[in-house]
């Protein structure tokens, strides 16, 4: 009986299995039209799932179900769902070729149109290296080259908006090594290993107010792979005659179950004290009578030799599907030589009363640790999240220099000064970050942030063997703010308006000799933000936002200790307030499958911005101090273009064009004038494993305090790529401004007690030969906590540190 009654139960689920129809078909990236691999197909009746498969590594898959009406459901990581209605009947199906969408998130709604490099929203402009063909070989300097908003001075120096005030985020967080490095370790930094740059002109509450130009976050990549891989990279650049810079790093990251890691070390040296690295020719006319002439001659040219070494090691642990930990150590030493050689000529009606040449020798090294531990837990519901976190840095410096004086015409005052300087900072930063989703409508954020702060500066001289009074400035800062946050959503408006307010307490010592000050102040700021963000149709966003920014004044700028070098004075004001700059930027965005556009206009204003000026007295010195009640009209336009039409080639072009007005009543200074940015780049895929890169760049920096500059400084690059040894090995070759050895740019000064005109002069042709090797073994995909597609309401810091690995 027990027989029979098996072989029934066999027979009847014969009989089902014939009764059911195979379903084959592939699915396809609908831009690229290959396959999509492990893309998850599914056949549902009655909102159930009857029948579900995995397609194969080229998107191929096959299932089977009984006869009837379904829907299909297709979904990938990173792809919009696909859906449609099918009809099976008794004999086997094949379906045409699905094809499906790479998903883009703007404000909550997900856009079906391929992922653009550039996208803009009310809040920052964001670069996707990830998505650039050129980012698997290039450096970092090179691609932050073309992203919007940001350029590269002729020192290598980078800006944003022509600021250099801005603060530098890695993964949504504060990183002081980095920070300090910065210049140096881009020329290095693969940017394989960086998944995103974002441009953040319109901050929100949720990060700091202090900078004016902005918050620049350079987000990570993430490991997604059990196994290792990593990369080695050597270039050695040659800027003219005997002028060479060598860069070179390596990194690696780990990924073992819920436990991942990423090193990473760079290394640079400059070769360039046998050479003139720069310098310039000036012309000061003096205003003030007394000063014993009328004109001043100034010549000088540098050489310099560098060495920098930047190492950094980080680590998570992802403790369970709620929690995890990550740390991070992070160490840099290095120190220069310069040789610097000046000539100076005062004239009193066409005659020289004084000339003399100076050589001045001067070292100065640097070393510094930084270490972070955060912890992040998730609550109820998507999204639901607390950040915790703190960060430690230390940094001391030494700089000293001497000086010989060769008098020509004139009675010499001095013929010798040597100068020793230390510099030492610590800074300790807890912050705690909160964010509750709390329906599809409404979403809320808060936080609170505490930063400690110490800059310890001293200084001893001496003029011909005699010691001048040592001095010193100690400054102690404490830094408390608290943010919240709402944003409201509908169909096609998004609403975002929030505040931050914070408090700083600075306590300063001034020591000269036996004489000791001290100087306390309390500084306290309420900073608003709102947002609006308008999507008529899909693909199109317009977006109004204002931020306020905040200038706290810096230990320079607050010590009262006077330095003096040849011609120079420089001095501080301890009863500095924190200057505040309002900013409203109005933009439009259109995405589509092969190109993006972004269009933009901002108004920034201010009237009591930390101010540095200069003034001649009446001995003839040249003095730089500050004030507070600089005050700053600038009205700017900016533009941004992506064009691609295949992966074989792709255009990106982008310009700003501003006009400034900067004045300080006081001192009666008042500037005018307009700054552009622009540039051009385009990628061209030529044979197997072969790109090219062309690259146009034209900058005029928009006008400072009592400074204008005339003419634009335009440079032109090309750089072949070739990948060899199964992607694994590349070689590179790049040509910077080839037409000419040097940059040469004019700068005015002009105020009541003198007008200055200056040339510059910086290299501008470079040759620069790298290869990279890859290496790593992966396997299966790391099993990670299932995220939504984030909307501008998530914390930067959120999105990017809650997932396993990273190169920071």
């Amino acid at each position: 009986m027990r027989c029979w009654y098996l072989s029934f139960i066999g027979l009847m689920c014969s009989v089902a299995a014939m009764a059911q129809t195979a379903v084959t078909g592939v699915v396809c990236d609908k831009a690229t039209k290959q396959g999509v691999a492990y893309a998850t197909v599914a056949l549902q009746r009655d909102k159930a799932v009857t029948a579900a498969v995995a397609a194969d590594a080229k998107g191929h898959f096959s299932l089977a179900a009984a006869a009837g009406d379904y829907t299909l459901e297709v979904t990938a990581v990173g792809y919009a769902p696909y859906s449609r209605r099918i009809t099976l009947a008794d004999k086997p199906m094949q379906l045409d070729t699905i094809y499906i969408r790479e998903g883009v998130a703007v404000e909550a709604v997900t856009l079906a149109v391929q992922k653009p490099i550039v996208t803009v929203d009310a809040e920052k402009v964001a670069y996707s290296v990830e998505d650039d063909p050129e980012s698997q070989s290039a450096t970092l300097e090179e691609v932050i080259r073309k992203v919007p908003q940001l350029t590269i001075d002729a020192e290598g120096n980078v800006q944003m908006n022509g600021q250099s005030n801005f603060k530098i985020l890695v993964n949504g967080r504060s990183s002081s090594a980095m920070s300090s490095n910065f210049k140096e370790v881009i020329r290095s930094m693969p940017a394989s290993t960086i998944k995103k740059i974002e441009v953040i002109t319109n901050p929100s509450m949720k990060y700091d107010a202090e900078g004016t130009g902005g918050v620049l976050n350079i987000i990570t990549t993430k490991s997604r792979f059990e196994g290792y891989n990593g990369s080695v990279t050597a270039s050695a650049t040659n800027y003219t005659n005997r002028n060479w810079r060598s860069s070179n790093s390596a990194n690696v990251t780990l990924q073992k179950g819920k436990f991942s890691m990423a090193a990473a070390l760079y290394y640079t040296q400059l070769w360039g004290l046998n050479d003139s690295m720069g310098g310039g020719d000036m012309t000061l006319q003096s205003m003030v009578p007394g000063t014993g002439y009328d004109t001043s001659l100034h010549t000088s040219d540098y050489g310099a030799d560098m060495l920098s070494l930047y190492g950094n090691l980080n680590a998570s642990y992802q403790i369970d599907s709620l929690n995890l930990i990550t740390a991070e150590l992070s160490g840099y030493g290095g120190g220069n030589k310069i040789e610097q050689r000046d000539a100076f000529d005062y004239l009193l009606s066409g005659e020289s009363v004084e000339r003399y040449n100076n050589l001045t020798g001067s070292r100065t090294t640097w070393r510094g640790v930084a270490a972070a531990l955060s912890y992040e837990r998730k609550l109820r519901g998507e999204g639901h999240t607390l950040v915790i976190s703190d960060n430690f840095s230390y940094d001391p410096s030494t700089e000293a220099y001497d000086e010989r004086l060769d008098y020509l015409v004139g009675t010499p005052s001095l013929n010798n000064r040597t100068f020793n300087g230390r510099e030492s900072n610590i800074d300790n930063v807890f912050q705690a970050d909160y964010t509750n989703p709390i329906s599809k409508q409404h979403s809320i954020e808060a936080g609170l942030k505490h930063t400690f702060s110490q800059s310890r500066l001293s200084e001893g001289s001496s003029f011909d063997g005699i010691a001048a009074p040592d001095g010193s400035t100690l400054l102690q800062r404490n830094i408390a703010a608290v943010y919240a946050g709402y944003t409201y959503s509908m169909k096609m408006l998004w609403l975002r308006l929030g505040g931050r307010l914070e408090g700083a307490w600075y306590n300063t010592t001034e020591q000269l000799g036996s004489t000791t000050e001290r100087y306390a102040s309390r500084l306290i700021n309420a900073v608003p933000y709102l947002s609006l963000t308008y999507m008529p149709k899909m693909g199109h966003t317009l977006s109004l936002a204002y931020s306020e920014r905040l200038a706290r004044p810096s230990i320079n700028s607050m010590s009262p200790y006077v330095h003096e070098v040849l011609n120079t004075r420089t001095y501080g004001n301890p009863h500095l307030s924190t200057g505040v700059s309002h900013t409203v930027t109005l933009k439009y965005a259109f995405m589509s499958n092969k190109w993006s556009l972004a269009i933009g206009a901002t108004a920034l204003l201010s009237n009591n911005q930390v101010a540095s000026y200069t003034f001649l007295d009446d001995e003839g010195f040249i003095n730089s101090t500050y004030q507070n009640y600089g005050r700053t009209r600038f009205y700017s336009g900016d533009a941004s273009l992506t064009y691609r039409p295949s992966p074989k080639f792709s255009l990106s072009a982008s310009i700003k064009a501003g006009w400034g007005h900067l004045w300080l009543p006081n001192a009666g200074i008042d500037t005018r004038g307009w700054g552009i940015t622009q540039s051009l780049n385009m990628n061209i895929a030529l044979w197997k494993g072969a790109r090219l890169t062309l690259s146009e760049h034209l900058m005029r920096p928009e006008p400072r305090l009592g400074m204008l500059f005339d003419g634009v400084i335009v440079n032109y690059s090309a750089r072949l790529g070739q990948m060899l040894c199964k992607e694994r090995l590349e070689l590179s070759l790049l040509v910077n401004h080839p037409h000419a050895a040097t940059y040469a740019f004019r700068l005015t000064n002009v105020t009541p007690t003198y007008i200055q005109e200056a040339i510059h002069r910086q290299h501008a042709r470079q040759i620069r030969l790298s290869i990279t090797y890859r290496f790593g073994k992966q396997g299966i995909a790391v099993r990670t906590t299932k995220r939504k597609q984030h909307d501008l309401s998530d914390s930067v810091g959120e999105k990017n540190n809650s997932s396993t690995g990273g190169v920071m």
